[in-house]
């Protein structure tokens, strides 16, 4: 069999095409300032940090049963080298630093939307204060050091590890004898609630809600239900916008009992993402 040739005896070969270079510098550059932008304002949270988060606070929490990662240890480490013993003000600026400077992303309420939860405790002065969801202890020293003589607040963890280094970073802060952090959820069949009942805690002035978002209105109906509230009692609410608690955030808008005030900030330690803090007021 004669093999065809084309015209001028060359052969006719597929054309391949040309490595994209133009489209991968420009892709390099674009990835070089995005990282520079990012690293000069804080836009989001660094990269490896918040895929770390994603990681062990929900895809890992349901099998390992705590919400630490790692970080957590560090952050205690950076604390004591970073801190006074005893200063609670000291150890909330080193966490602040720790997260922005170092660019990891810990679920705080942060510095910014901190100072809405302070400014609630120094109007209402609570005598009794009750967290849900300590994580590291932070909203806790941040209510604690503004406590009233003789106030006293009950923060509430689902996880071990994490109540175990919420209560050292408190007691390195020096506010253990106002702050007790407690075992367990407000959802656990009604334990919870009659470990705080038992404990003397018949009514509530603060709440500060920082736990998971879903929980947010049961457990704010469960604590309704349980009459812990009473006229005045003022619950502050983190993270209404993001991750979200739609539902709570329709009940307390909505219901005749709650007046509430929308705080429109950022997302804790970057100042690209939009979140939400409400503070509702109890009228029954």
């Amino acid at each position: 069999m004669v093999e065809m040739r084309p015209r001028g005896g060359r052969r006719n070969y597929p054309q391949t095409s040309p490595f994209p270079w133009r489209f991968l510098v420009a892709a390099v550059v674009v990835a070089l300032i995005g990282y520079q932008v990012n690293s000069s304002f804080n836009l989001v949270p660094k990269p490896l940090s918040l895929v770390k988060f994603i990681y062990s606070h929900f895809m890992t929490v349901p099998t390992t049963g705590q919400s630490v990662d790692g970080r957590e240890y560090q952050l205690f480490e950076y604390v004591t080298k970073n801190a006074e013993r005893g200063r609670p003000d000291e150890v909330i600026a080193a966490i602040d630093k720790y997260c922005w400077e170092e660019g990891e992303f810990l679920m705080n309420v942060g510095d910014v939307k901190g100072q809405v939860l302070d400014e609630v405790v120094r109007k209402v002065q609570p005598s009794v204060a009750v967290e849900l969801g300590t994580y590291m202890g932070y909203g806790a020293l941040r209510i604690g050091r503004l406590l009233p003589d003789g106030g006293r607040l009950v923060s509430i963890e689902k996880y071990e590890e994490n109540a175990r280094l919420a209560r050292e970073i408190i007691s390195y802060a020096g506010l253990d004898d106002r702050i007790e952090v407690v075992v367990g959820y407000v959802g656990d069949g009604g334990k919870t609630l009659s470990l705080l009942q038992a404990n003397g805690i018949t009514s509530i002035d603060v709440a500060f809600f920082d736990h998971s978002k879903d929980a947010y209105l049961p457990d704010l109906q469960s604590l309704e239900d349980n009459k812990l509230f009473h006229k005045g009692s003022v619950v502050v609410a983190d993270n209404i916008l993001l991750p979200g608690a739609p539902e709570y955030l329709s009940h307390v808008r909505n219901s005749e009992q709650w007046r509430t005030d929308i705080h429109h900030l950022k997302v804790e330690y970057q100042n690209l993402l939009p979140d939400i803090v409400a503070v509702s007021t109890y009228f029954p």
